[in-house]
C-alpha cells in the first residue's frame, strides 16, 4: 500500500509544488481573498450579522473549485454563501452508508424529474441539480485532467497487478 500512495503522492505532487502554489496565491486565492472582504464589508454597511462559518466555507469552495476545474462556484456572489448547499452536502454525508448498500440509488435519484425528486428528496435537491447542471461534466484543464488520469492508471494497474500479491501477505 505504501508504494501505491507513493506513486499517487508523485502524479499530484506537482499541484503543489513552490512554483504552483505561489501562482495559486498571485491569481486564484488572491482574486478570491478580494471578493470575500467585499462581501464582508457589505454586512458591515447593512449592519447585518455575517455568518462567518458559511462565508468561509465559500471562500474555500471557491478557490478549490476554480482551482481543480478552471471554473468557480462562486458562492461568494451569493448573497447567503449559497448556506443551502452547504447544509445539504452535511446532509447527505449521512447517506453514504445507505448508498453503499444501494449503490444503484443515485443514479436513480438524478433520472427523477427535477419536482418529484425535490419532493421525496428534499434536501438532496440543490446536491443533484449541481451534478444535473454539468457542472462535474464541465471541462476541466487539460493538465489537471492528465494528472487524475495518471493516478486512477496507476490505482487500477496497482490493484489488478498487485492485490492479489498483498492480499494475504499482513
Amino acid at each position: 500500500m505504501h508504494q501505491l500512495h507513493k506513486m499517487r503522492r508523485g502524479v499530484i505532487a506537482p499541484y503543489f509544488s513552490r512554483g504552483m502554489i505561489l501562482r495559486l496565491e498571485q491569481g486564484v486565492i488572491r482574486k478570491t481573498v478580494e471578493k470575500l472582504c467585499e462581501r464582508i464589508e457589505e454586512f458591515k454597511a447593512s449592519k447585518q450579522p455575517l455568518p462567518l462559518g458559511t462565508a468561509y466555507r465559500a471562500f474555500t469552495t471557491d478557490v478549490v473549485t476554480e482551482y481543480t476545474m478552471a471554473k468557480s462556484l462562486n458562492f461568494l456572489d451569493r448573497p447567503d454563501f449559497n448556506e443551502r448547499w452547504f447544509n445539504e452536502f452535511l446532509e447527505n454525508v449521512k447517506l453514504v452508508h445507505f448508498v453503499t448498500q444501494f449503490p444503484w440509488f443515485p443514479k436513480f435519484a438524478k433520472r427523477l424529474p427535477s419536482w418529484l425528486r425535490a419532493l421525496l428528496l428534499p434536501k438532496t435537491a440543490q446536491l443533484l441539480e449541481f451534478h444535473h447542471v454539468g457542472f462535474l461534466h464541465s471541462p476541466v484543464p487539460a493538465e489537471f485532467a492528465y494528472h487524475v488520469y495518471l493516478m486512477i492508471s496507476i490505482s487500477v494497474g496497482y490493484r489488478r497487478d498487485s492485490y492479489s500479491d498483498q492480499k494475504y501477505s499482513r
